[in-house]
C-alpha cells in the first residue's frame, strides 16, 4: 500500500474513533458514562457521607420494653438512643446504663457503664459490661445485657411518642415530683432552654436542653449541680416528654429516689407514694450521668 493511502486510512479511522466518542457522550464534561449491561440507565447517585446499602443502621429512637433476669423476674425497660450514638437505658428500680451506640450494623455490640442503687443511702453501685443487640428492625429490637457472669435479655418496641416533633417552646414549664416521705423535686425550663431544678435536701441544678432533632421527641441535658455533697459535678443526659396517663405502671414501680445524700426511712425500696398529677405530654423523663454518679427522675408538669 502506498504511502498516501495509509495515511489516509490511518485518517479515516482516526474519525470513526472520534465519532464514536462523541456518540458516547465522552465529550462533555458533564455527561455520565453508562456501564455495559445496564439497560441503559445510569447508576444510582449516593451520598458521599451514606453507609452502604447494605449496611443496618442503628436503632435511633426511644423505646420501652422489659429487661428479664429469668423468666419469672423482670421490669420495665426506657431506651434513648440520640442521632450521634449516646445511648442511655433506665429501669425503674434505680438502674440505668449509658454507652455510645456504633452507627450501623446488623448484630450491635457497645461498651455500657451500669448505675444500680443497691442499698438505702448509698452511693450508686458501678460496673461495666457489654450491651449486645442481637436483631434490630426499626420498631423492634431485641438482645442481651452482659455484667461479668450475670446476664440479662431485653425485648423492647419503639415508643408510640417518638415521631412527636419536639422544641424547646414545648418543652418549657414547671415539672415536679413528691413522695410520701415529704421530699419533693423541682424543675423549671424556659422556651430559651434554660434549667433550674432543686429538691427538698438543697440539692441546685443549672443547666440547658436542646433539641437534637425537630422531628422526634427527644432531649438532650447539660448541667451541672451544686449543694449535693458527693453528687456534685457536671452532667450529660437525654430525656422525652411523655403521657403521665400512659405511664402509670413505671411511675407506681419507681423507688423513691431521693437525690443527695440524705434519705429518708425507706429510701429506694419499697413504694414510693409518688404523686404524679394525669394528663398528656406533662411528664419529663430523664437521665443524667458522670463518670460516678446518675441522676433519673420522672417529673409531672
Amino acid at each position: 500500500m502506498s504511502r498516501i493511502s495509509m495515511a489516509r486510512l490511518t485518517g479515516f479511522l482516526l474519525v470513526v474513533a472520534a465519532m464514536s466518542v462523541a456518540a458516547c457522550g465522552g465529550g462533555s464534561s458533564g455527561s455520565s458514562t453508562i456501564a455495559p449491561g445496564d439497560g441503559g440507565n445510569p447508576p444510582p447517585m449516593t451520598g458521599g457521607n451514606e453507609p452502604p446499602s447494605n449496611e443496618v443502621t442503628a436503632p435511633i429512637g426511644l423505646w420501652k420494653g422489659t429487661l428479664s433476669a429469668s423468666t419469672d423476674v423482670s421490669s420495665e425497660l426506657i431506651g434513648f438512643v440520640a442521632p450521634d450514638g449516646l445511648s442511655i437505658w433506665m429501669t425503674p428500680d434505680g438502674r440505668a446504663f449509658e454507652g455510645t451506640m456504633p452507627p450501623a450494623g446488623e448484630r450491635i455490640e457497645f461498651h455500657v457503664r451500669t448505675h444500680a442503687y443497691y442499698a438505702d443511702g448509698m452511693d450508686p453501685q458501678i460496673r461495666d459490661g457489654t450491651m449486645h443487640i442481637e436483631t434490630h428492625s426499626r420498631t423492634r429490637l431485641q438482645g442481651q445485657l452482659e455484667l461479668g457472669l450475670h446476664n440479662e435479655t431485653f425485648r423492647a418496641d419503639l415508643h408510640p411518642a417518638w415521631d412527636r416533633p419536639a422544641s424547646l417552646e414545648h418543652l418549657a414549664g414547671v415539672y415536679t415530683r413528691s413522695v410520701s416521705s415529704g421530699y419533693t423535686m423541682t424543675m423549671s425550663i424556659t422556651t430559651g432552654g434554660e434549667i433550674t431544678a432543686s429538691d427538698t435536701w438543697g440539692c441546685q441544678f443549672n443547666g440547658s436542653a436542646s433539641v437534637p432533632d425537630p422531628g422526634h421527641n427527644l432531649y438532650r441535658i447539660d448541667g451541672t449541680t451544686s449543694a449535693c455533697g458527693t453528687r456534685d459535678g457536671e452532667y450529660h443526659g437525654l430525656g422525652a416528654l411523655l403521657d403521665a396517663d400512659a405511664m402509670g405502671a413505671w411511675i407506681d414501680a419507681m423507688h423513691a429516689l431521693e437525690h443527695g445524700d440524705r434519705h429518708a426511712s425507706g429510701g429506694h425500696h419499697g413504694p414510693s407514694g409518688t404523686a404524679i398529677a394525669p394528663g398528656a405530654q406533662n411528664l419529663f423523663l430523664f437521665c443524667l450521668y458522670n463518670d460516678q454518679q446518675v441522676f433519673m427522675d420522672t417529673l409531672g408538669r
